[in-house]
């Protein structure tokens, strides 16, 4: 397995150890594994125990892809403080989006205008609940589907639970253009 064939020099990745998910950068890319900057929690060296495994994953267009690794020390350079991997096995990918979606379910109010001509336009608006919210989106429950140019105005309210005080509430609304299917 070459990993020149899916990493990239200076790429961001992220790495999880021990369930806690860290960033760090690809400086080095060597015949069977990598060598990642090391990565850093509050302005220390995150321990990393010698052949611990570790999960990779890297974001591409196409989608999010993770493969394990085992860390085997540090790795020599004059200025950089690296750690050097050895990756365990093929890449797989496991999100076809690029932004990871974690399930959420909150009520959504939703207004869409449709524009019918120039002068004339239709607006309907429902309650509904969102399905997941992602950086680039939430999925939502519709009654019907839109025309590919529609637009979508959806209000949502978050409360913080565990608040010391009152709840803090957040309050969103987003013009987006609805895809149908």
């Amino acid at each position: 397995m070459d990993p020149n064939k899916f990493m990239k020099l200076g790429e961001h990745i992220d790495i999880e150890i021990d369930g806690k998910q860290y960033k760090t950068d690809v400086q080095d890319i060597e015949k069977d594994g990598i060598c990642v900057s090391q990565p850093m929690l509050r302005q220390a060296p995150v321990y990393m125990p010698q052949h611990a495994e570790i999960k990779v994953v890297y974001y591409r267009p196409d989608g999010m892809f993770e493969f394990m690794a085992t860390n085997m020390g540090p790795a020599e350079h004059p200025t950089v403080r690296m750690i050097r991997l050895k990756i365990l096995g093929e890449p797989r990918k496991y999100q076809r989006r690029m932004s990871f979606r974690i399930p959420l379910r909150i009520p959504v109010a939703v207004v869409v205008q449709s524009e019918l001509t120039r002068t004339a336009r239709t607006v309907t608006s429902f309650q509904t609940e969102s399905i997941d919210l992602s950086e680039s989106g939430m999925g939502i429950y519709a009654p019907q589907s839109y025309p590919l140019e529609a637009r979508v105005r959806v209000d949502f309210y978050i409360t913080l639970e565990g608040a010391q005080e009152q709840p803090d509430e957040r309050r969103g609304a987003l013009y987006v253009a609805a895809k149908d299917g």
